[in-house]
């Protein structure tokens, strides 16, 4: 069986390990969109917004001429932990890091690694205080061990 350069089995793999350390994973480009859930209190629950982008040809250590299709693939995606707190985001937004990075999401992927992140906050729409965010930039090279 070949193994394919969508991207799509390793980003299963991905979400389903996020789900291990929040019940809260939204998978989009736009994390304004999401209806935000509150605690009691007023403060947001803390939740994981990843974002896939479509993997591309890296051409590296493989002729072009064997086509798209015969070499490996990079795929760039953003995992965001947001919460009502600073400390809070930037705990769960390390949690993530130690979860994803290193780690193969498929016999034909390499290991995750983080390319850059930071912090900031965001403004919710109604007058609670801000939400925290902790966003790490991630790549994994799909599509490897693909025959010769």
């Amino acid at each position: 069986d070949m193994a394919d350069f969508t991207g799509l089995e390793e980003q299963d793999w991905i979400i389903d390990q996020l789900l291990t350390i929040s019940p809260r994973v939204v998978e989009t480009s736009a994390p304004d969109d999401v209806q935000l859930e509150h605690t009691s209190d007023g403060t947001i629950k803390p939740y994981i917004v990843v974002t896939f982008q479509t993997p591309f040809a890296s051409a590296s250590g493989r002729s072009i001429a064997g086509g798209e299709q015969a070499q490996p693939h990079v795929m760039p995606f953003m995992v965001f932990a947001f919460a009502g707190d600073p400390k809070t985001a930037r705990r769960l937004g390390a949690k993530i890091r130690v979860l994803l990075v290193g780690k193969r999401p498929s016999d034909t992927a390499g290991d995750i690694k983080v390319e850059g992140g930071g912090q900031y906050d965001r403004a919710d729409n109604d007058s609670r205080p801000s939400r925290y965010g902790s966003g790490s930039f991630c790549k994994v090279n799909v599509g490897l061990g693909l025959p010769e």
